[in-house]
């Protein structure tokens, strides 16, 4: 009979502090109202939560229908060289010397323009040290009214830019078909809180670095033109200086003949012609590489928050159970005074 007397002592209990809840629930509502308040002000002080990601997009190289708009080009350096005239001069004490005069330009120094070597320098202008910082200052990816000054603000700039990093495409153990197209390809890799400008800012990234690489091929081959054409004339002045101050009429005629060759040489012009046809020159959206921004996968690595509800919801129950505990509590010390 005992073990029942027990039981029926545990039940007269826990129905007495049901009584005490129930009797005091005036004064539980006001903690639970006190602790709805305070996680709501809790709420209120909070700053909006920024996710952050990790990212992941590809770098393409022009396709192959691109790169036969450099045919005619890049046919033309390989067909063409630099041919070495030697000739000789006499000394005044009757020995001769071989001068020597290039029929033709010299292209070692003109590069073949493919698809390797446009993405080359497409990663190389972004890699170069305080390009990609510029852009993103330029487009705005980051709001310059969330920092004090200047130089929180570059400073911020210049911490975006550190995330981002290239790496060239692994395509080792891929299918045929997938290693020719992330073949010379490259992957971005970058940590972001905004998911929603990034595609804008990969455009802009896209046209502007391509832009600048145009004007390089474009000055680098005014440039080089320039070099070539001052070569010629030097070597035509050569053939003149050697013309005034010779006295042997078949020697004369032969450093004319030589000097109307390079006169009237067109290797120049035809390579200037050459270079008229490629994209660079010709179309308006010349591209050195692609950044395939539809393609970027989002990570999120920040745990997100719970929802505003969910915390208040949480206020009540946590209110709840320390009301019911103070009533429990008070109550029973007034019997002990009792």
């Amino acid at each position: 009979m005992k073990p029942k007397k027990k039981y029926l002592n545990d039940e007269v209990d826990l129905l007495d502090m049901l009584i005490i809840v129930l009797n005091n629930k005036s004064k539980i509502l006001v903690v639970i109202f006190l602790s709805v308040i305070s996680m709501i002000g809790y709420l209120a002080v909070q700053e909006p939560l920024k996710l952050k990601y990790e990212a992941r997009t590809e770098i393409r190289p022009i396709t192959t229908f691109d790169e036969f708009g450099y045919a005619v080009y890049n046919n033309y350096l390989k067909n063409t060289g630099s041919v070495i005239l030697q000739y000789p001069i006499k000394m005044k004490n009757d020995t001769f010397i071989l001068n020597e005069v290039s029929m033709d330009i010299d292209n070692a120094s003109f590069k073949i323009i493919d698809r390797k070597y446009l993405i080359d320098l497409f990663i190389q202008k972004i890699k170069e040290k305080g390009f990609l910082a510029k852009q993103i200052d330029n487009f705005g990816l980051v709001s310059k009214k969330n920092y004090a000054n200047n130089k929180e603000y570059n400073y911020a700039v210049k911490r975006l830019a550190e995330t981002f990093t290239l790496l060239p495409n692994d395509i080792k153990g891929m299918k045929r078909e997938k290693q020719y197209l992330l073949k010379d390809g490259w992957t971005f890799n970058f940590i972001t809180d905004d998911t929603g400008n990034m595609k804008d800012f990969f455009a802009y990234l896209e046209t502007n670095t391509n832009m600048e690489i145009r004007n390089y091929l474009t000055e680098y081959f005014k440039t080089i033109i320039l070099s070539q054409q001052k070569i010629k004339k030097d070597m035509i002045e050569d053939l003149e200086y050697e013309i005034v101050n010779s006295k042997e009429e078949s020697y004369i005629r032969r450093l004319k003949i030589e000097k109307q060759k390079l006169t009237q040489q067109r290797d120049i012009k035809r390579l200037k012609d050459s270079f008229s046809t490629t994209p660079i020159i010709k179309n308006d959206k010349f591209a050195a590489a692609y950044i395939l921004n539809d393609t970027t996968n989002y990570k999120k690595i920040t745990n997100s928050r719970s929802s505003d509800t969910t915390m208040i919801i949480l206020s009540v129950i946590f209110g709840g159970l320390i009301g019911a505990l103070y009533a429990l509590i008070s109550n029973s010390l007034q019997r002990r005074k009792n």
